[in-house]
């Protein structure tokens, strides 16, 4: 029989367990034993300043002296560990002011192998070393860090920390597997990300993936459906987003140019005085973008406008034709 171990995931939602036993720590998902009991699982067996705890749990809240509720929480979480399915044993340990969780059984957590594989990652000097590296702890990091309790300041701080180092990690192994044309495990990691961060500019990589395998239509697909949640963001873009957003569309619209630096695609002539001059892929965007919002009522808002064409014959536009 397997030995048992304490398992604690906190990326996409928090779940603990010690064994096929579940640890439950009440029906307030905020309960402050249960977030020191996190707090201590983001680096079990390492020490925490109390201070630091106390600024964690109680720096936003009003009480008269900090250290003192900080006890009180210390004691509720001795006493339910006592009555938890962990075998007995002290499990807290306060030395000189510093915490920690004695690891009396074998304990792991998503969020310290996470945060030590980035640690590799950083220290290692081996390109395929650090892209194996990259691909075990992105494959750990399941979504934000305690998504339920994003309004405490101490989870929202590490959510946007562990946030940094994911992105970091998955944009180095995407672009070695692109530079080793590993286009299959490319498209795999990319689509991982987008379902992890969707709108976080990952779409792009699984486009990119997608027309380096020749699979033209699934990448049609997955553009058509980051511009829609794009629009049902608001409808408009930020300048970073246009970029993203026609950077796809000019991959699957020049398939043949996939091997090349698509930006000259993207290279709008000059503005001029007068009507607004721009390239296909980013007309035919802007385009779709004002039928989505006319459809939704939005077109109170606008001015009538006309539209004007030129550099194109016969009844579709051909070449590089401005719009």
């Amino acid at each position: 029989m397997a030995e048992r171990k304490l398992s604690v995931k906190m990326f996409g939602g928090f779940a603990a367990t010690y064994g096929d036993e579940i640890l439950f720590f009440g029906k307030q998902r905020d309960s402050k034993f249960g977030q020191l009991f996190q707090i201590l699982m983001t680096r079990p067996g390492q020490g925490f300043d109390k201070r630091e705890i106390a600024d964690s749990l109680y720096g936003r809240d009003e009480v008269e002296d900090s250290n003192a509720s900080l006890n009180n929480t210390i004691f509720r979480l001795r006493k339910y560990l006592k009555t938890s399915p962990l075998p007995p044993g002290e499990y807290l340990v306060l030395d000189g002011g510093v915490l920690s969780f004695d690891k009396i059984v074998e304990t792991e957590s998503d969020v310290w192998d996470f945060e030590c594989l980035a640690k590799q990652f950083e220290e290692e000097r081996d390109r395929r070393e650090k892209a194996v590296i990259c691909g075990k702890a992105c494959r750990l990091y399941q979504g934000e860090f305690l998504p339920q309790l994003l309004n405490e300041q101490w989870v929202i701080e590490k959510n946007e920390y562990y946030q940094r180092l994911y992105s970091r990690m998955m944009e180095y192994l995407l672009r070695y597997l692109k530079e080793e044309a590993d286009y299959g495990n490319m498209e795999k990691a990319a689509a991982d990300a987008v379902r992890t961060c969707p709108d976080e500019g990952w779409e792009l990589w699984w486009v990119d993936s997608l027309v380096s395998l020749g699979s033209y239509q699934k990448a049609e697909q997955v553009y058509q459906e980051m511009a829609e949640r794009m629009q049902e963001n608001g409808g408009f873009l930020t300048e970073e987003m246009q970029a993203r957003f026609q950077e796809a569309g000019a991959k699957i619209r020049r398939p043949e140019g996939a091997g090349e630096d698509i930006g000259k695609y993207l290279a709008e002539s000059s503005i001029q005085e007068g009507a607004y001059a721009c390239m296909l892929p980013a007309f035919s965007d802007c385009l779709h973008m004002l039928k989505r919002i006319f459809a939704r009522g939005g077109g109170k808002w606008f001015q009538p406008f006309s539209l004007h064409h030129s550099g194109c014959k016969g009844s579709s536009c051909q070449g590089s034709g401005i719009l």
